[in-house]
């Protein structure tokens, strides 16, 4: 699911040539509007994924036989709010970055659950930010190390591609490769979704105290 979302940016990259480029070159030799339209076209589909999945981990909660298209189907109903949320999230956590790191990592911890809170809850665009926001309330130390955790990981990954695609190099061309290393990344990615689904159960347990069957009963 992760990686279908991801094929609009693989396309991309691809017909552009990008992929030929490491990380370094990638920022270096472009524009910023390039540079800005490559992260968005990288990020905004992820948080499309992001909700396909959590919708799949709530099908699964409940019982139910998880569809792809299904999941996919319900991602893109909620297409607009999505990017919107996305977007916001996207920008926030950036200029946080810039204004000394902490307060991006703040961002990243009250919007940690904002998707789940959309395919959920459906609370509109205002109201998901604010409760994401809400459901952190006493919990945002363990969602701090949660992010440290998915940073740490991420940024092991490219030692991990780099290990794998190892065994194909000469074996198949560089855009097989970059294939393979999206793959890889998505399969990164969902495990990131299943979690943000099960963090979003456990803050709304601690907030409110439903089980687990409570909410997934939200889709019946």
């Amino acid at each position: 699911m992760a990686f279908f979302f991801k094929a609009p940016f693989i396309l991309w990259t691809l017909s552009a040539g990008d992929y030929q480029l490491d990380a370094v070159n990638l920022t270096i030799d472009r524009d910023w509007y390039e540079y800005l339209g490559s992260l968005f076209s990288y990020l905004l589909p992820s948080f499309l994924a992001e909700a396909a999945v959590v919708y799949g981990v709530f099908l699964y909660i409940s019982g139910k036989k998880i569809s792809v298209w299904e999941c996919g189907l319900n991602s893109l109903s909620n297409l607009m709010p999505i990017l919107v949320v996305g977007t916001i999230t996207i920008f926030l956590f950036y200029l946080g970055l810039v204004l000394l790191i902490v307060p991006g990592v703040y961002v990243a911890v009250l919007l940690a659950v904002v998707i789940p809170v959309i395919v959920v809850e459906q609370p509109g665009i205002i109201g998901s930010l604010k409760r994401s926001s809400e459901l952190s309330r006493g919990s945002r130390w363990p969602l701090a190390g949660l992010f440290f955790i998915s940073v740490l990981v991420t940024a092991c990954f490219p030692i991990l591609t780099e290990y794998v695609t190892s065994f194909f190099d000469g074996l198949i061309s560089t855009p097989l490769l970059f294939i393979v290393e999206q793959l890889i990344d998505s399969v990164v990615f969902a495990y990131f979704f299943v979690v943000s689904a099960f963090t979003y159960v456990e803050l709304r347990q601690l907030q409110e105290g439903p089980t687990k069957e409570q909410v997934a009963s939200i889709f019946e």
